[in-house]
């Protein structure tokens, strides 16, 4: 009895001590909404200032949200996107790893039959952190939720300006 009780104890001993912690980083889906904005024409200048080493990423999924989001459904103006800066940083923290995005960008809102401009002024950050033991793919999904988190951001603030 006492043979089974030892063999019983070591086997529940052994599975909970072997047991790694398993970090579980769910990919965030925005609700990005197309945005009508009533002008005829949009001209894009991405040709910013850009530092750090997840603005090339970030630029390309800001390019596909610029021309697959933002619609133009009017009969005169235009609408002039410039990229003031991009920024990313990743910074080690206690036990983690702190990543942070930061964003300035312009729209211009321009109509000639009232001779009138819009600014939208858009500067916004959004950061993430991972604690513990995680895998590249953990971080990756991580940077891809903060940048996503900041488009979502600039989506809504656009959208509340423009309507």
């Amino acid at each position: 009895m006492v043979k089974y009780l030892i063999i019983i104890l070591f086997s529940i001993f052994f599975i909970t001590g072997c047991q790694k912690e398993l970090l579980l980083i769910e990919k965030y889906e925005p609700i990005n909404k197309d945005i009508f904005i009533n002008v005829v024409q949009k001209n894009i200048n991405l040709n910013g200032v850009t530092d750090g080493p997840h603005t090339n990423n970030f630029l390309m999924l800001l390019e596909y949200w610029i021309n697959n989001n933002i619609k133009t459904n009017g009969f005169d103006g235009l609408l002039d996107i410039n990229l003031i800066s991009i920024s990313s940083s990743e910074m080690l923290i206690e036990n983690g790893i702190r990543i942070q995005i930061d964003l300035d960008l312009d729209f211009i809102i321009s109509k000639s039959a009232l001779d009138s401009k819009t600014l939208i002024n858009f500067k916004g950050n959004e950061f993430g952190e991972i604690f513990g033991q995680f895998s590249i793919d953990d971080k990756n999904i991580k940077v891809n939720n903060v940048m996503n988190k900041l488009i979502e951001r600039l989506s809504n603030k656009i959208s509340e300006e423009v309507n």
